[in-house]
């Protein structure tokens, strides 16, 4: 993929770099140009970088399923190419930029989370339910300083509470 062509990916594109002024440090140049290392400081730049990167991806998944077909194939083929145009461009690793859209587009609505949780903690809440999260951040209210270690076996505790309350519903009869 070479720079993009529409206005709307052109749009896109100025926004994507006039955030990461803001929030990528510029190391050394390398022989590719320059390397770049985020510092992404807070949540709401990366929630913003990730709504951005998923607008991208969106449009260009299906402009390129629009020429080449709809099938599982040509949507793979189209999300590696928009991640290796991401990983060539931003410098964002494939993975990182997956992990930014996912949390962008489940916490990106909700400053309370964002403001409460640590990156690290976002992630390890993507995979549960919204009960989770809000039993997890009253945890995090009350213990503000928790470890990620602790953090993670919160929440693994959390899940299962979780887990064994829908059972015993499930169980008790109507």
């Amino acid at each position: 993929m070479s720079e993009p062509k529409e206005p709307m990916l052109e749009a896109e594109h100025e926004e994507m770099f006039e955030l990461f002024s803001r929030t990528v440090n510029i190391r050394r140049p390398n022989v590719d140009g320059f390397a770049y290392r985020p510092i992404l400081g807070n949540n709401l730049d990366r929630v913003a970088i990730g709504r951005k990167l998923a607008k991208v991806y969106r449009i260009a998944v299906a402009d390129f399923v629009a020429n080449e077909g709809d099938s599982v194939f040509a949507r793979n083929q189209a999300a590696s190419r928009v991640l290796k145009y991401f990983e060539k461009v931003y410098r964002i690793a494939p993975g990182t930029a997956r992990q930014l859209m996912r949390i962008a587009e489940r916490f990106g609505n909700d400053d309370k989370v964002l403001q409460t949780f640590s990156w690290s903690e976002l992630v390890l809440l993507l995979s549960h339910d919204d009960a989770v999260v809000r039993e997890a951040m009253g945890h995090k209210g009350t213990y503000p300083k928790i470890t990620g270690a602790d953090f993670s076996k919160l929440i693994k505790c959390l899940r299962s509470n979780a887990i064994d309350s829908d059972a015993q519903s499930q169980e008790e009869p109507a």
